[in-house]
């Protein structure tokens, strides 16, 4: 084995390596977000927000929370929910609400 080949699986090795570390770092990152604790009712807008969609997309809430997951996003005034999609592309809902009330004051999701 020359010098050149040496090199060559040495970039192969060091870029499967930087690969499998960015796939896992976006795991943890995914694992973290949905350890948050609940703030002003978001656990139950979460809830409210997964009913919605499930009933706009003809789904079962248990058929949306294996293929999305709720991200929380606190403004000053507001909580917003985004629906996450799960490995794959596509537009993500967010409905917003009051703190501690599931009654959206905004709701985006016209995204199919």
């Amino acid at each position: 084995m020359n010098s050149a080949s040496k090199l060559i699986i040495a970039g192969l090795v060091s870029a499967g390596m930087f690969a499998l570390g960015y796939d896992i770092g976006g795991r943890q990152a995914i694992a973290f977000e949905r350890r948050q604790v609940d703030w002003n009712g978001s656990a139950k807008q979460s809830q409210d927000a997964v009913r919605r969609w499930s009933a706009k997309t003809h789904e079962t809430p248990r058929t949306v929370n294996s293929l999305w997951y709720a991200r929380s996003i606190a403004f000053p005034n507001k909580n917003c929910v985004q629906l996450v999609l799960k490995g794959g592309v596509g537009g993500e809902p967010i409905y917003c609400y009051r703190y501690n009330s599931v009654t959206p004051i905004e709701e985006y999701s016209d995204v199919e």
